[in-house]
């Protein structure tokens, strides 16, 4: 039943991840390209909350003798790293 349920929300997530993909495409090369976050400081700050909790929570994991504690490590490793340059890739530039 496992790899049924892998399966399947892999297939989820892979199609949302898609339809995302594509609402982003459409926007950026449409013609009301907008850009949503630039008076959200409330996001940016919560963003920020969850990339230093999931770093720490990689420093703890990381040194731990249990294979599925440091698999979760590198999960929380993966997270600060796609969150950072998701991030990064949203804030507004300065002109």
């Amino acid at each position: 039943m496992q790899p049924l349920g892998i399966i399947v929300f892999s297939s989820i997530m892979g199609t949302v991840g898609f339809q995302v993909f594509l609402e982003a495409v459409r926007q950026l090369l449409g013609p009301n390209h907008t850009h949503h976050l630039e008076s959200l400081a409330w996001l940016v700050s919560l963003m920020l909350g969850v990339i230093v909790i999931k770093f720490v929570l990689w420093l703890y994991c990381r040194h731990n003798q249990s294979e599925i504690v440091r698999i979760y490590a590198e999960d929380h490793r993966n997270d600060v790293l796609t969150n950072s340059i998701g991030l990064a890739g949203a804030q507004r530039p300065t002109a």
